[in-house]
């Protein structure tokens, strides 16, 4: 009978530590909604709003200029962000190269998202860490990008709370909820960029230029072959069409002494063995 009584105690004990939980947890609930509803209306005020909407607008710029910068970078560079394991160096950029004498370095789309990742990153943090505004404190993670390269569009979401104070009152901003595309030809460059360099593995010597141009025209690009310097080409593939400005990529190939960039013969054959973007 004891053993029966103990055991009703310590279900009531049980059951009163559940109902005090609840219970705090429904005050919590309250009070964090009643402060969020505060905040929020300390933010709506008329002479606050005006300058959170300029704060909103310029991180939104942020964002899109760091998109389309990093895309620019990216397309210079290669796919690059971080200097590979060989490139020619420009001082303010680099250009890899994807054939080096017999070795190939050809990045995929997912190593090419990657580095756009870092790259965004780098840009969106340091814009907004110009974002300045005064009686206003804004701070921020770290950043976490994610770009998608997909078929004439390149989609990103970036992922750095953004908290923005004034006196006693927060409000965060979340960019995760607030994705956004970019319109791109990146991965159809990416693709005729990986059958040029490929071409150089049936034969160093030779370049399918019909293959190319008629794979440039099916995509709507151009490309282009210059002597860079002796022994080194320079390939580039530019979309003049999806905006105002030329977008352009760049590699090299590196030839030896007796495969010169003006030995190398453009034959009219169909490349085998194209490999698909991975």
């Amino acid at each position: 009978m004891k053993y029966t009584k103990r055991g009703q105690i310590s279900i009531f004990i049980i059951l009163a530590i559940v109902l005090v939980s609840i219970i705090v947890g429904i005050f919590w609930m309250i009070n964090n909604n009643k402060q969020s509803s505060m905040q929020k209306d300390f933010f709506n005020q008329a002479n606050v709003k005006p300058t959170m909407d300029s704060i909103r607008n310029n991180i939104i710029d942020c964002r899109d200029n760091s998109i389309k910068n990093s895309l620019k970078t990216i397309g210079i560079q290669g796919g690059y962000y971080d200097k590979p394991g060989k490139y020619f160096d420009l001082k303010w950029a680099f250009i890899p190269y994807y054939y080096y004498q017999g070795a190939y370095s050809i990045p995929t789309k997912t190593i090419i998202e990657k580095e756009l990742q870092k790259s965004i990153d780098k840009e969106f943090t340091d814009c907004i860490n110009n974002v300045k505004f005064e009686n206003f404190e804004i701070t921020h993670e770290v950043s976490k990008s994610k770009a998608t390269i997909k078929n004439g569009e390149v989609d990103v979401t970036i992922d750095m709370p953004i908290s923005i104070k004034r006196e006693s009152n927060v409000q965060t901003l979340e960019m995760k909820d607030a994705e956004t595309s970019q319109i791109s030809k990146l991965y159809d460059i990416i693709d005729l960029a990986s059958a040029i360099a490929e071409s150089h593995k049936e034969d160093s010597k030779l370049i399918c230029i019909s293959c190319v141009g008629k794979m440039a025209e099916q995509k709507d690009l151009y490309v282009d072959f210059v002597q860079f310097s002796e022994y080194n080409t320079l390939a580039i593939i530019i979309d003049n069409v999806t905006s105002s400005q030329p977008y352009t990529f760049e590699f090299l190939n590196k030839y030896t002494g007796n495969e010169k960039p003006s030995e190398v013969q453009f034959e009219t054959e169909p490349v085998p063995n194209i490999p698909q973007m991975k």
